[in-house]
């Protein structure tokens, strides 16, 4: 987590999806603290990130 206070939803838009890279649908839709647990294990939500595209993608492919 950050060593500085998120102020406001500014702060955390500029944290969480321009910093980290979170998609701003995640960030605009999904619950507060979900968001913040993505941003704790970074890594874990672009495992669950590469193999929903990848998901979606192959749903795409049967169409």
């Amino acid at each position: 987590m950050p060593r500085f206070e998120i102020e406001g939803v500014e702060d955390a838009y500029t944290y969480y999806v321009l910093l980290l890279g979170i998609p701003e649908g995640v960030f605009w839709y999904a619950d507060p603290p979900f968001v913040q647990r993505v941003a704790e294990n970074k890594s874990a939500y672009d495992a669950w990130d590469a193999c929903e595209r990848e998901k979606e993608i192959e749903r795409a492919g049967r169409r």
